[in-house]
């Protein structure tokens, strides 16, 4: 099966007919694209279905989005924190246009390759998006395979994009979607176990009071006040055992809290 080349891996059809390789200018735009068929001829553009153009056309948007933010995904990623500055994009709009167009072929995609690589560059967006969230908002109106969409989004890079999901289940209330949030309240990022567990003790309050109960003595001390909080908010029957241990904790935070408590 021919796999094209370039700087971005060729998408084949569901038939293993099409490919495709491009090569990115400075800018993020395709400056070269070349189609191809699995023999390795070269075929026209007009031959590659609507759905491929749809992800190349997300793909190069978000090229343009990073190189216009001087830096990479992962970069991104590791980012203490989030503001709303992403939307001063001078081409937010195109973007927002093109991922819509991204959710609505979504659904008809039948191979997984393909549709975890559009489903993670949607997330890419919503993570962007972290600000207003209208990007996780369309992804519950539209999508309907709610557990291939968990899949992808708890092991998804940006940390935004994963703490949104986490908020979009608890939203939903699906008691079926509950291990997604178990796996991201022991998220390696605080912020995204905090939305976790918000979201846990909407669902299943008992769950998030195990969880919280467990996290009591975590080294970060804003965990260890988030727990606090969380079992004082749900009326944990644990919060005299809670309060006992933490009595003596070293932060400022906890001791308020805990005086609030009496």
């Amino acid at each position: 099966m021919y796999n094209g080349y370039g700087d971005v891996t060729a998408l084949l059809g569901t038939d293993g007919t099409l490919a495709a390789s491009y090569y990115y200018d400075t800018f993020g735009n395709a400056s070269e694209t070349h189609y191809y068929n699995a023999s390795g001829t070269e075929t026209s553009k007009a031959e590659i279905p609507w759905r491929y153009k749809v992800i190349n056309k997300l793909r190069s948007e978000l090229n343009k989005f990073w190189n216009w933010a001087s830096m990479t995904k992962e970069e991104y990623a590791g980012l203490p924190d989030y503001g709303d500055w992403e939307s001063g994009y001078p081409s937010w709009e195109e973007l927002l246009a093109v991922t819509e167009d991204a959710l609505n072929t979504l659904p008809g995609i039948k191979e997984k390759s393909q549709y975890e690589e559009m489903l993670t560059l949607i997330l890419d967006v919503a993570a962007i998006d972290n600000y207003t969230g209208k990007v996780i908002k369309r992804c519950r109106e539209i999508l309907t395979n709610c557990p291939e969409f968990c899949d992808t989004a708890v092991v998804h890079l940006l940390p935004g994009a994963r703490m949104q999901v986490a908020d979009l289940i608890g939203e939903i209330g699906d008691l079926t979607l509950i291990q997604y949030l178990k796996i991201l309240a022991n998220d390696k990022i605080n912020y995204v176990q905090r939305s976790a567990l918000v979201a846990l003790s909407k669902i299943v309050p008992e769950v998030a009071e195990e969880i919280a109960y467990n996290k009591i003595e975590d080294k970060d001390e804003y965990i260890r006040l988030f727990s606090l909080i969380l079992l004082k908010r749900i009326s944990s029957t644990k919060l005299p055992t809670v309060m006992e241990i933490l009595k003596n904790d070293e932060s400022q935070f906890i001791q308020e809290e805990l005086k609030a408590i009496f």
